[in-house]
């Protein structure tokens, strides 16, 4: 009889799932930059509750963020570029602020083991919430650069 799969194997199939959703794409490539700041705006939640006998259920709540989230990913060195850099997340919501992320250039913004994530190319912002007790919210941010305005 085959095993049922863990619920963080389920968990994780679910956000790769939700990491190839398209949106449209990035302004500029980030190779040259030092910095990204941009303004998100949150996309309804998935819920996904994990349980007894394998089972999975799967709601969708409404944003838990109702106005705009600002973020800035900062190259930890300026110096030589590598492939894959260092960088911090600045945010003015504290669960977002992580002094370790990894920027790999003209793909992707890890942190916290892949709980936080900002593509690149489309400039989708995603935070896993897992509990304990077999649940966890995927939450889905879009995020632009804000408008440049003249003085």
């Amino acid at each position: 009889m085959p095993s049922k799969p863990a619920p963080q194997t389920l968990a994780l199939l679910i956000v790769l799932a939700l990491l190839l959703v398209t949106a449209p794409a990035a302004a500029e490539d980030d190779a040259a930059r030092d910095r990204i700041d941009l303004v998100c705006t949150e996309q309804p939640v998935r819920h996904v509750a994990f349980g007894d006998a394998g089972q999975v259920t799967y709601e969708e709540l409404p944003p838990k963020e109702q106005e705009p989230v600002h973020i800035s990913v900062i190259r930890s060195d300026t110096g030589k570029r590598y492939v894959i850099d260092e960088a911090r997340i600045e945010s003015d919501r504290p669960y977002l602020n992580v002094d370790r992320a990894a920027w790999t250039h003209g793909e992707q913004i890890d942190a916290e083991q892949g709980r936080i994530r900002l593509n690149l190319k489309n400039y989708v912002l995603t935070v896993v919430e897992t509990g304990t007790d077999g649940q966890a919210n995927f939450r889905r941010f879009q995020c632009k650069e804000p408008e440049q305005t003249a003085d």
